[in-house]
């Protein structure tokens, strides 16, 4: 018969904010969800995400996998969150992420492929 003594320790990692929730380090377990739906559905996922919200979730992601997706995506969430725009921005965004000690950076090339290059640049400078 297999005897367990407790909940198995943590393993120690660094806090990081993602919005206002902080995962990670000494912070409390993060209930996180993704969606489902059809992500060029913006009415459909805007649901999904609201409701999830109310079932507890702190994190929902959302995956923007094609032009269709993209376009329902509003301007102004994209100018906020993502790595595109003058070569100012993105250094601000780098230092963001650099500092964030995140180990993953996202860019869609297609958006805007001069971002891309910008942020390639400032990341092998």
């Amino acid at each position: 018969m297999m005897q367990f003594s407790g909940p198995a320790e943590r393993h120690r990692t660094v806090a990081v904010k993602v919005g206002k929730v902080t995962v990670g380090g000494s912070a409390p377990v993060v209930v996180q969800s993704m969606t489902n739906t059809d992500t060029a559905d913006a009415d459909a996922t805007a649901r999904q995400v609201a409701a999830l919200a109310r079932a507890g979730s702190e994190i929902v992601r959302i995956t923007v996998d094609r032009a269709e997706a993209a376009a329902a995506v509003p301007t102004s969430l994209i100018e906020q969150v993502a790595l595109i725009g003058p070569p100012a921005k993105i250094r601000e965004e780098l230092t963001d992420w650099r500092s964030s000690l995140a180990n993953t950076l996202l860019a869609h090339v297609e958006l805007d492929p001069a971002s891309l290059h910008t942020a390639a640049e400032l990341l092998l400078s």
